[in-house]
């Protein structure tokens, strides 16, 4: 079965994923959807892009204290109070 995208096209799609682009911005740039852009890929044996969700996930979630004591002063160290 012959692909009806011509060798300029998918030799664009490979130069655009060299660079590390993401999917919707080489299927932007293409003309096609971001699925067709995954197929394609997948289709050629180029590397996939790694989930920006499963990195997400990866990273300790924020428990909202940290830092924060030591940025933002207390209402009696503005005033001059010793605590």
């Amino acid at each position: 079965m012959k692909s009806k995208y011509d060798d300029a096209t998918l030799e664009k799609l490979r130069r655009l994923h060299a660079e590390g682009l993401s999917y919707e911005t080489i299927a932007k740039r293409v003309g096609v959807g971001k699925n067709k852009i995954s197929s394609l890929v997948h289709r050629l044996g180029l590397p996939p892009r790694p989930s920006p969700i499963r990195e997400a996930e990866k990273k300790p979630p924020a428990t909202g204290k940290g830092n924060l004591r030591r940025v933002v002063p207390s209402l009696a160290e503005l005033l001059g109070e010793k605590t």
